[in-house]
């Protein structure tokens, strides 16, 4: 059952993001619909026909904002 993420989900399957639109299991996707943490998303005619739709991530991080990892320094005793 397809579904779009309101909340992060996390599970030892991976991680889901807010917006994003996954594939579950009916009882899972269930669950978290009636918990308000997923919406139902209804398939488009040309998925019904057959045809696969790909996700789309429009979202992504301009190289400045990569994380950098810097130690401090230790005052002398």
């Amino acid at each position: 059952m397809r579904v779009r993420m309101r909340t992060r989900l996390a599970g030892p399957s991976g991680t889901a993001e807010p917006g994003r639109v996954i594939d579950l299991p009916d009882a899972l996707a269930k669950a978290l619909v009636a918990g308000g943490s997923a919406e139902l998303v209804e398939p488009s005619a040309s998925a019904q026909a057959g045809e696969r739709q790909e996700d789309v991530e429009t979202a992504e991080a301009p190289a400045s904002a990569e994380w950098a990892v810097t130690r401090r320094k230790r005052r002398a005793r």
